[in-house]
């Protein structure tokens, strides 16, 4: 049973630091950081300008004022020199061994950690108010932990966006999640839990009440507030980054505030014994300033370290943020202990401290580390052994956390990816569209929901997606990357271009974009800068099967046919059972002008994969320019058979029943491309006389409208042509606009043609 003990004399103060201070710094700041916060976000700042700021000079810049303790407090140094000296070289290694190795498990046990660290600061400062006050009862602090568990627990179990972040944790150190079913199992026991422990606490609140110790209102209202923010934080906010940022502001301040105090009582106690620190911490405004402007410097490693370009470099900053986390747990955990007279003469505690406790052993310590070191160890087995999963397990674990945070934008997110990956466009543009509603001020957002809309054809809504992912942030390479897609998607080859660039500078070396970049090079008449690109992909000899092709296609634009041929039939070999070796075979000899060369593999290509249209039409110009029309007429029919909208085979079978004088049946399939091709003839002319052959042929099978329009555009690519004027002249007569007609031949006339005399003399030349 315990027993209290009252202190004999009463603490000078109550209070931390001062009454107005207290309820000021420690207690009321969540009112004032909700509104900041929200105001941040809502009109000058992302979630992930927020998250910078917040995890550089709140998270990581706490860190500062401790070992500033550590290594400031020279007696404290002393007592525990070598954890100090030993601790800092074997978390730095052990960061740096998970970062390089793309390993998770040390991140689990930060996460895991960071909580128990965030319920401990509190639980500590349910303390110090009781203590400073001379009520230093067993019971009363056993029930004070539960409160604090029991708040952490609440706001963890009950928190989707927490809930995921310790899924993910899990899941990505290859630990199994549990089935969707235990959240509610766990809900209910911390309903449980928490009923339990209010009950037991407001029992105890009485028992005091009535022993004539009375009640610190302060210690239940900063626990009260402690407790509402972690659940709003957690809970109400809808931006996962945000919630955090907001509750990580409220920790480091509690500790910015702590830790000054506790270190200027020192300083006045020890004088010029406390050590090199010692000047910082005196009673002046002078330098509370200077020993904020530390933790800025600090924090600022963080904050520069976010734009390293070099992925070394991002490890190294990686890694030496997660050993100052580690650190920072670790010794948070030893030198504030209230059992230690000095911690508790420089908070102002009256009374004895209790003698230390077994755990509190050097040989204990050791097997608190060694355990610790066997937890990471255990974490790299499990995730080795577990972390490369299946697509099919991929699936069932995504499902599994959507299940366990249903309304979670990050898990809706990953959703929409998945189902893009699995040929379901519309919904994952559905989904997609349902976390932009979410998240509205979420880049990435915005870039998942660009990569739908391409994957459903809106192109232009698509590009808009990814330019408001850019303003949100400048520094999205994806961003950049879906608004080349969109555009190259619309033929805006110089503008994706630019944008493949822009990403490209953002995030050098990344093969997404240069595969993009060179094969968009290769098809807006830059082919030789483009084999450049292709030739660093395929250094990689994993480099995939569509990367070789878009070499291949690079090659061949260039003229380097030979080498085109030798990378075409290596990708063969490799790749003897995939159809689209074949067809990139057949498409370099078709180039070389090597028509009978490319029927072979163009054959193996549609056997290995009928219902691809690409190597039917191919066949098709195949035989056209061996001369067979009928056999080209088969191949293109099929390729139609196969996809109705394919344009090019329509207008190529149209040609050759042209040809063959098939009128009818050629209009036809000539009026479907039309349908097809907003932009024709653009897609099958690029010269101004293919265009006007095209017209031409338009003309004679009765299509004057379409032939009109083919003539104009032709005009526009051949501006000094005379023969297209004097075609499109006649054109204009067939339909009866002699005036039009009129001065279409006379611009011809002007360009070296000579009209007929008949003519003239019709039109009245």
């Amino acid at each position: 049973m315990s027993q209290a003990v009252a202190a004999s004399k009463r603490p000078p103060s109550s209070w931390i630091i001062s009454p107005t201070w207290d309820m000021a710094y420690l207690v009321a700041t969540p009112l004032v950081i909700v509104p900041v916060v929200w105001l941040v976000y809502r009109y000058l700042a992302t979630p992930e300008q927020i998250d910078l700021v917040v995890a550089s000079f709140a998270s990581l810049g706490h860190h500062l004022p401790g070992f500033m303790r550590c290594y400031g407090d020279r007696e404290l140094f002393e007592r525990f020199k070598w954890r100090f000296l030993f601790m800092p070289p074997l978390f730095v290694a052990t960061s740096m061994f998970f970062t390089w190795n793309g390993l998770h498990g040390l991140m689990m046990v930060i996460v895991f950690w960071g909580g128990w660290h965030g319920l401990m600061q509190l639980y500590g400062f349910m303390r110090i108010y009781d203590m400073k006050r001379g009520w230093h009862d067993g019971l009363t602090a056993t029930l004070d932990f539960w409160l604090c568990f029991a708040i952490f627990l609440a706001g963890t179990v009950f928190s989707e966006a927490r809930m995921y972040g310790m899924m993910a944790a899990l899941w990505n150190s290859g630990v199994p999640l549990l089935e969707p079913i235990w959240l509610v199992v766990f809900r209910y026991l911390t309903v449980a839990v928490v009923a339990l422990v209010m009950l037991a606490y407001v029992v105890n609140l009485v028992r005091t009440n009535r022993m004539g110790v009375g009640v610190s209102w302060v210690k239940l209202l900063l626990a009260l507030t402690t407790g509402v923010f972690y659940w709003v934080c957690g809970l109400v906010t809808t931006n996962l980054v945000v919630g955090i940022a907001m509750f990580e502001i409220f920790h480091a301040l509690q500790y910015y505030a702590i830790v000054w105090t506790y270190n200027r009582k020192l300083a006045e106690r020890t004088s010029g014994r406390f050590g090199p620190l010692g000047f910082m911490f005196q009673d002046r405004w002078f330098f509370l300033g200077l020993y904020l402007a530390a933790i800025f410097a600090f924090g600022s490693f963080r904050f520069f370290g976010a734009a390293a370009e070099s992925q070394t470099l991002q490890n190294v900053v990686v890694a030496m943020i997660s050993a100052s986390s580690l650190l920072h747990y670790y010794y948070d955990g030893f030198i504030w202990k209230f059992r230690d007279n000095k911690t508790r003469a420089n908070l102002e505690i009256a009374g004895e401290g209790a003698k230390v406790n077994r755990w509190g052993t050097p040989t204990a310590h050791v097997v608190k580390v060694g355990l610790l070191m066997l937890l990471l160890a255990g974490s790299v087995v499990l995730e080795r052994r577990n972390g490369k999963v299946t697509p099919q397990e991929q699936d069932e674990l995504l499902q599994a956390m959507a299940a366990w945070t249903p309304t979670l934008p990050e898990v809706q997110s990953q959703i929409s990816s998945l189902e893009l990956e699995r040929k379901n466009p519309q919904r994952a543009l559905a989904i997609a569209r349902e976390v932009v509603r979410l998240r509205p001020r979420w880049y990435s957002s915005y870039t998942e929901l660009a990569a739908a809309l391409i994957a459903t054809g809106e192109y232009a809504e698509a590009a808009s997606a990814a330019r408001e992912s850019i303003q949100l942030n400048p520094r999205s390479w994806n961003g950049y990357y879906m608004l080349g897609t969109a555009s190259e998607r619309q033929e805006k080859l110089s503008q994706a271009e630019t944008c493949y660039r822009q990403a490209l500078a953002i995030l050098p070396d990344n093969p997404r974009v240069l595969h993009a970049l060179g094969s968009v090079l290769a098809r807006n008449g830059q082919p030789e800068e483009a084999i450049t690109y292709f030739e660093l992909l395929t250094r990689d000899q994993h480099a995939s099967l569509q990367i070789r092709n878009d070499y291949c296609a690079a090659l061949t634009a260039a003229g380097r046919h030979g080498e085109a041929l030798d990378i075409a039939v290596e990708t063969v070999e490799q790749n003897p059972a995939t159809a689209v070796a074949y067809e990139r075979l057949g498409t370099v000899y078709l180039a070389r002008g090597e028509l009978a060369e490319a029927v072979k593999p163009l054959r193996k290509a549609t056997q290995l994969a009928p219902n691809s249209s690409e190597a039917f039409y191919k066949l098709g110009r195949v035989f056209r320019g061996l001369g067979k029309p009928w056999a080209a007429a088969e191949w293109f029919q099929q390729a139609i058979e196969i996809d109705p909208s394919d344009a090019p085979a329509h207008f190529q079978l149209a040609m050759m029943l042209y040809s063959m004088q098939e009128w009818d049946t050629a209009e036809s399939h000539l009026q479907e491309c039309l349908k097809l091709s907003p932009d024709f003839p653009a897609p099958f002319a690029k010269t101004g006389d293919a265009m006007a052959n095209i017209a031409t042929v338009m003309f004679e099978l009765g299509m004057f409208q379409a032939a009109e329009r083919c003539y104009q555009k032709a005009i526009e690519k051949s501006p000094n042509s005379a023969t297209i004027y004097y075609n499109f002249g006649l054109l204009m007569l067939e339909q009866g606009d002699e005036t039009q007609a009129r001065r279409l031949v006379l611009k011809a006339n002007e360009l070296g043609m000579q009209s007929p005399r008949e003519l003239n003399e019709l039109l009245g030349i």
